[in-house]
């Protein structure tokens, strides 16, 4: 079977509350009419792991809980060009509450060359400390935005 071209890809620990808001995303979008050329994928806490199913696409959608000063529930749309250009403390740990963080996995990526446009959606947890399997309030209402927002770049109204 040929690799499709888009991977959106939701990553997070679900025991840890918000911290598995990628993972619920692509949940909920499992069932939804998407392009032909586009793959869902849980990809966990396996963010080293999941190199193999990024490589040779031509768009990478991540959708993920990052830690930022702003409040819990901001959304932000990342290009991975302006991850590698914040600087130490902006976003600081922008998806790093994994073993290895997104950020380094995809500079291990685009060392390996071919590198698919890639775009991160991020999430400010309200809670990503205290084990549970339910997102908080304020994150569980934001989902259908996220989902919103990446039909949006799969071009999808």
């Amino acid at each position: 079977m040929a690799m499709k071209k888009i991977l959106v890809l939701g990553v997070g620990n679900i025991l840890l509350g918000d911290d598995g808001v990628g993972v619920h995303v692509v949940e909920r979008m499992k069932g939804m009419a998407l392009p032909q050329d586009t793959e869902i994928l849980d990809g966990g806490m396996a963010t080293s792991d999941l190199l193999t199913y990024m490589k040779g696409r031509q768009k990478v959608i991540i959708i993920d809980a990052i830690k930022s000063s702003s409040p819990a529930g901001t959304i932000f749309k990342i290009p991975y060009q302006d991850m590698k250009d914040m600087k130490k403390g902006e976003h600081d740990g922008v998806c790093a509450l994994h073993q290895i963080t997104v950020i380094g996995m995809l500079q291990i990526l685009e060392s390996m060359g071919n590198m698919p446009d890639v775009l991160v959606i991020g999430i400010v947890p309200k809670n990503d400390t205290e084990f549970s399997q339910q997102l908080s309030p304020e994150i569980e209402e934001k989902l259908p935005e996220i989902i919103a927002l990446v039909l949006e770049e799969l071009s999808i109204k």
